[in-house]
């Protein structure tokens, strides 16, 4: 039997709504669901009023979020090539709270301080591990995807 396509097995899209219940009012959610298409993305929640909000491409290789504590906004970037996707910012030094993407492993990390020669940050998913490289590698090896302003 032949294994199938990563396409073949997962919905192409991810479909997000504003809904709130048949019948009620106040505030809507927001419900998320994958599907082909919006019709059965909608059959997925009977019993809800439901404006459409957006409908992402689920099969991108490339989907990295985080969230920003001090302005309590969600982040999310997908595409197919984060180089392409994401405008690096001129050359600089890294700068506490700048956020930056490994090339490497597509990770996001957070510078967390600077020494004379060398970069301390932690992985957006692990915030409580630090890690530290040479400033001159470090610049070599990660693209600048946000600044932090104060």
């Amino acid at each position: 039997m032949a294994i199938q396509q990563h396409t073949q097995t997962h919905p192409e899209f991810t479909w997000l709504f504003l809904a709130i219940p048949r019948g009620t009012t106040g505030k809507p959610v927001v419900l998320r669901t994958q599907a082909t298409s919006e019709t059965k993305a909608r059959e997925t929640f009977p019993g809800w009023d439901l404006t459409f909000a957006a409908k992402i491409r689920t099969d991108s290789p490339l989907s990295v979020a985080w969230s920003d504590p001090y302005s309590s906004t969600l982040w999310l970037l997908t595409g197919s090539n984060i180089f392409e996707s994401v405008k690096a910012a001129p050359v600089r030094s890294p700068m506490p709270g700048d956020r930056y993407i490994e090339r490497a492993s597509g990770m996001l990390l957070v510078i967390r301080e600077l020494t004379e020669d060398r970069v301390i940050f932690s992985y957006e998913q692990y915030p409580l591990a630090s890690h530290s490289r040479p400033l001159e590698g470090f610049i070599r090896g990660c693209e600048l995807v946000e600044v932090f302003h104060a």
